[in-house]
């Protein structure tokens, strides 16, 4: 019986259903800037303004879309897997496992974004960033008058 298991953090019922990326697989983690070849996977750690911020750049914001960003809490490893499987963003709150092997404050979440659509979101982001800057004059000039 695994340790997990047996303090009842996952049901052993759970463990068939658990993300697993390929056995086969070796993984090399490297600072993005100093990646010698195409990520397959890239992981960030955010805070909640930045998820917001990913969000409207993926699109998955807006009301219309019907799809937001998928989640997941424990494992937070599970969510490379996702995101490898899925080909799609995947956010992680951070299991106990998480934050206690690397020692991430907990107003930071993972984010598992494919190698592939890395140079999108980059896109996505310049766009929401000048948006974001354009609202925020707006909204600074309205919080004046509440003054």
């Amino acid at each position: 019986m695994s340790s997990t298991t047996g303090v009842s953090y996952i049901m052993p019922e759970e463990v068939p259903a658990l993300p697993r990326l390929p056995e086969h697989k070796a993984w090399h983690y490297t600072p993005l800037c100093a990646a010698s070849s195409a990520p397959e996977l890239v992981l960030m750690w955010i805070d909640g303004r930045q998820v917001m911020l990913i969000q409207e750049a993926m699109g998955s914001a807006h009301w219309k879309s019907g799809k937001g960003l998928r989640t997941t809490g424990r494992p937070a490893c599970g969510a490379l897997a996702l995101a490898y499987h899925h080909a799609e963003a995947v956010l992680s709150f951070g299991c106990a496992g998480m934050r206690t092997f690397t020692e991430i404050p907990d107003h930071y979440m993972l984010l598992v974004v494919p190698g592939e659509s890395v140079e999108g979101l980059c896109r996505g982001l310049e766009q929401t960033a000048q948006s974001n800057a354009a609202v925020q004059c707006v909204y600074d000039k309205q919080k004046t008058s509440f003054a």
